[in-house]
């Protein structure tokens, strides 16, 4: 309830609980500064054996106990959001205005239980509220699964991306319909065409139908890689199933300097994130293409199957 707890919120919703949840083993999470400490103490040693005060836990003692918790009270504060990260179900609300914007934020998500401000609460008013939530499983597991779209663990991986890129200077965006002449060039490429499987060149017509159709499609995501504003190079996902078969190429005047790989590298990663269902990444590969075969080998790719003319290099994303 805050270091201070002026007001005492935490023996408020101590009260509360030990009436309507007797059988709930309960931690009070406080700062030695709390001035209500006294009352605290006789409430963990006396009122009852399932309380315990918890003074000043460090980050991993704080974690471990949100980890091992099922229901979280707080403010609004960067605990509640702490909760909803270790899947508790949170009842919050507000005891200062800078915790408002927070508290908005969790009850438009469905992440949280609002009990609005603490400061106004009547207890028999607050403990109905929580008998009523805390009882219905339906209402719980709702409010975890919204928890799961707001915070969702993959906040490591996304701030990995971030500085993958701006180590490289490279910006990564969908393709729309103002990349179709771009895709165009890229695809008539003398190298590129030598590399496709289909190595007659691309008609404009064709190309316009079928650029307009696969960024539009559910079963495709084309990406532009750029340097420093410069498109440098694509990606294509196929999406089948569980699984997402990869076509890239590097511009020109990029390549031979390990473009490719770090691309391959990146969608990887990219792919963990926002294309959660993916369970593997495919590739075919000719033999003759010295450069691709490198890319894919050099970025975690393993060759699973192969024939004369080409190999199928595969990566598990949740390796």
């Amino acid at each position: 309830m805050g270091a201070a707890d002026a007001n005492n919120f935490t023996l408020f919703f101590a009260d509360i609980i030990r009436i309507h949840f007797p059988e709930a083993h309960v931690h009070l999470l406080v700062s030695s500064i709390n001035p209500n400490l006294e009352e605290l103490h006789a409430l963990a040693n006396g009122a009852s054996e399932n309380f315990s005060l918890h003074l000043n836990l460090s980050t991993e003692e704080l974690t471990e106990r949100l980890m091992e918790t099922d229901v979280v009270i707080c403010p609004a504060s960067t605990i509640s959001m702490e909760a909803c990260a270790a899947g508790c179900t949170l009842v919050t609300g507000y005891t200062a205005d800078n915790q408002r914007g927070i508290l908005a934020g969790l009850t438009k998500a469905e992440a949280c239980f609002s009990l609005h401000e603490f400061a106004v609460l009547d207890s028999k008013q607050a403990g109905t509220q929580l008998l009523t939530w805390l009882s219905d499983d339906s209402l719980r597991m709702k409010q975890l699964q919204q928890q799961r779209l707001l915070i969702d663990g993959k906040s490591g991986s996304r701030i990995a991306l971030a500085f993958l890129e701006i180590a490289q200077s490279i910006s990564v965006r969908k393709a729309d319909t103002h990349d179709t002449k771009l895709y165009f060039q890229w695809a008539n490429d003398a190298e590129v065409r030598a590399n496709s499987f289909q190595t007659a060149p691309i008609e404009w017509n064709h190309h316009v139908q079928w650029f307009a159709s696969s960024i539009e499609s559910t079963t495709n995501a084309l990406y532009i890689y750029s340097i420093n504003g410069i498109p440098a190079g694509q990606i294509r996902l196929k999406f089948e199933d569980s699984k997402a078969i990869i076509n890239y190429s590097v511009a020109a005047d990029f390549r031979g300097k390990g473009l490719g790989k770090w691309m391959l590298k990146h969608i990887a990663l990219f792919v963990r994130v926002n294309h959660v269902g993916l369970q593997k990444l495919e590739g075919w590969v000719k033999k003759n293409n010295a450069a691709s075969m490198k890319a894919f080998d050099s970025s975690g790719f393993h060759i699973i199957e192969e024939n004369t003319e080409s190999v199928l290099f595969e990566l598990d994303l949740h390796t």
